[in-house]
């Protein structure tokens, strides 16, 4: 008997499917085998890629259980009464850990299919956070491209997995000032809303210094007219090219600045070293001069991870950010995940042209 739930427009209920066939044996070699039409039954219930996992439970009842785990913050215990209190079934919550590995081994194709859609994407934008667990601190690297997202776990913010990770990345990086990122190879976009903050925390501490207005006075004023043209014609590289002798103009101003405070000096090297990677987005359409699609996720993984993963293992939180990822890219493209998760369909791209 496979125990799985059956979901209906009025609801959902319990629903059991029994497979009953004679075992066959061939005369020659003496192989034990089932009918054909038997474990097609039994494979349309658990589908094929977990069989050594295989358990009297279907694929259904295993979407519910990580969809109530992922998206309604539910704790494996709540799980287990509410599976009780609504459908009779009686499961105990290190089985309910073992439903959830099938679901992160079912979609590990998944996970890789957005994994590479991601690195093959014109932009990409990254961030981290870190994250404190029962035994350990780790830390999650996102990346998205604004439609698929993936996180990365990794026991340290050092980002030297970033270089082999990008190796084949030929498109524009959008992220924070982060160094380890000026490692990797290709065109890249600092995000300026990281820098603006930084001039304003600045300006607070030094309210007197005039050398320090001389950099943050016209980069505003350069910016407000930037995004003043972003907020009417969008990301548009016609539109924004205009400014590329504008921005010439002000680093230019920077450089040549004989500064003589400590904090002049700082961000006259900080423009100095970051001169090609700060006005990148005007020579490109749809290239966001902030990392706000990262922060966006970043921002969504941590309102699912608060409150959990003070109880999380390492193993436990590669597989929750796996789930993560699926479930976020899901959001991003406005798709129910209990929905792909019936669906048993492994590619999101191919059930989102399947439900539009």
């Amino acid at each position: 008997d496979i125990i799985d739930l059956k979901f209906t427009n009025s609801g959902v209920k319990r629903w059991i499917t029994r497979f009953s066939s004679f075992d066959y044996q061939c005369k020659e070699c003496g192989l034990l085998f089932s009918p054909e039409r038997y474990r097609i039954g039994l494979d349309k219930i658990v589908p094929k890629g977990c069989r050594k996992n295989r358990s009297k439970y279907g694929h259904n009842i295993k979407g519910w259980v990580v969809y109530q785990h992922i998206v309604n913050h539910l704790s494996f215990r709540k799980i287990e009464t509410e599976l009780y209190e609504f459908f009779g079934l009686a499961i105990g919550k290190s089985t309910l850990h073992d439903l959830k590995k099938y679901i992160h081994k079912y979609y590990d194709p998944t996970y890789e299919m957005l994994l590479k859609k991601v690195l093959s994407s014109d932009v990409l934008y990254i961030d981290e956070t870190p994250l404190k667990m029962r035994n350990e601190d780790g830390y999650a690297w996102v990346l998205t491209n604004n439609r698929e997202i993936v996180s990365i776990y990794k026991p340290t913010r050092e980002g030297g997995f970033l270089k082999d990770l990008l190796k084949d990345f030929h498109g524009i990086l959008v992220s924070d000032f982060y160094p380890a990122y000026d490692s990797i190879h290709c065109i890249q976009q600092k995000c300026l809303i990281h820098l603006i903050r930084d001039m304003n925390d600045d300006l607070l501490k030094n309210p007197f210094n005039e050398e320090l207005r001389l950099i943050t006075q016209p980069f505003t004023g350069l910016m407000q007219r930037i995004v003043r043209t972003i907020d009417r014609y969008g990301l548009r590289k016609s539109r924004l090219y205009k400014y590329s002798k504008d921005v010439e103009r002000l680093l230019g101003q920077i450089a040549d600045f004989r500064f003589q405070s400590e904090i002049g000096l700082y961000y006259q090297e900080r423009f100095s070293r970051n001169r090609d990677k700060l006005f990148a987005f005007i020579n490109y359409d749809n290239v966001s001069w902030n990392n706000n699609n990262a922060e966006k996720a970043i921002k969504l993984l941590a309102t699912h991870t608060n409150r959990k993963i003070k109880l999380f293992s390492e193993n436990r939180m590669r597989e929750y950010l796996q789930i993560m990822s699926i479930y976020q890219t899901c959001v991003y493209n406005d798709v129910s995940f209990m929905k792909f998760l019936l669906s048993k369909e492994r590619d999101i791209e191919k059930y989102i042209e399947g439900y539009s």
